[in-house]
């Protein structure tokens, strides 16, 4: 499985606050999946999406 996210919703992307992790899933686009995310932060140590 192959997980592509866009963020193609701005008026969503302040409602993202927290990454805990990214998890086994094979990232196929991650290309500015957190543009205007302003509120977000991502967990102490988090893994790294392959």
């Amino acid at each position: 499985m192959f997980m592509i996210f866009d963020n193609n919703g701005y008026e969503f992307a302040s409602k993202l606050l927290f990454v805990e992790q990214f998890g086994d899933v094979v990232w196929k686009r991650l290309s500015g999946a957190f543009e205007y995310c302003d509120n977000m932060q991502f967990a102490e140590g988090i893994d790294v999406p392959i």
